[in-house]
């Protein structure tokens, strides 16, 4: 049987063809409607960036995992991991899949994920590996800290990455990103597909 990520069978997919709209015979109400709703769309401020970035960094790190001394991931209390390489990172789907299977929610679900990457890393990387768990929040180090130490960035104040391995701060070596917010109302996505809610 043939199947995606080895575990959904093709035979069980369905296409899904999402309402189109004719833009050559909209309306002028139908394009002013369309034109209003697009103005309302709007890119965070730098000071929503900086507010976004500092509640990130603020989230509180469940487990750090280590090889041979070097930070190569954590995973959050909010459920979140982060790797310095996608290939370990891997196991983290399968092991919530698990744990929901179990029956498992809220912080056992965390606990369970937590210590299912640890058993996937251990088999990768045997003793070079050690892991830090801090299964109480308030014990524990932020998301910023951990992640600096992992990769040596640091948010700048435009919301770009700031990275020491190439420039860093004092050589003014930005890794900047692009970012977006899109306000979803219901109105916009009538629009988009075609339903005149008006």
């Amino acid at each position: 049987m043939t199947t995606i990520d080895g575990r959904i069978p093709v035979a069980g997919l369905r296409q899904v063809t999402p309402p189109t709209v004719d833009l050559k015979t909209a309306g002028p109400e139908r394009w002013a409607a369309m034109h209003e709703a697009m103005g309302r769309l709007s890119e965070p401020s730098p000071a929503e960036i900086a507010a976004q970035i500092a509640r990130q960094r603020a989230e509180k790190v469940h487990t750090v995992y280590r090889v041979n001394g070097e930070i190569i991931g954590t995973h959050q209390h909010n459920g979140w991991t982060t790797f310095a390489a996608n290939g370990d990172g891997r196991a983290r789907g399968d092991a919530e899949a698990m744990g929901q299977a179990r029956g498992l929610s809220g912080d056992a679900l965390n606990d369970f994920v937590a210590d299912q990457i640890a058993a996937g890393l251990t088999r990768k990387y045997g003793s070079a590996l050690s892991v830090e768990t801090y299964r109480n929040a308030a014990d524990a180090p932020t998301v910023g800290s951990i992640h600096d130490a992992m990769v040596g960035k640091a948010a700048s104040a435009h919301g770009g990455m700031q990275d020491a391995r190439f420039g860093g701060t004092e050589a003014g070596g930005s890794l900047g990103y692009a970012t977006q917010r899109i306000a979803f109302d219901p109105e916009i996505l009538a629009l988009m597909n075609g339903v005149n809610s008006r």
